[in-house]
């Protein structure tokens, strides 16, 4: 489940248009967070 989540976030930044460093923070803040959802 974490990596189908993960799959479908980084599917929906690559669709927006955005700054690289935006996009770098994004990725970083998903990677952690679905990390964290398997612990829970």
């Amino acid at each position: 489940m974490r990596t189908k989540w993960l799959n479908c976030m980084l599917t929906a930044i690559d669709s927006v248009p955005m700054q690289p460093e935006t996009k770098e923070s994004l990725l970083a803040y998903f990677v952690k967070a679905a990390n964290h959802m398997v612990n829970c």
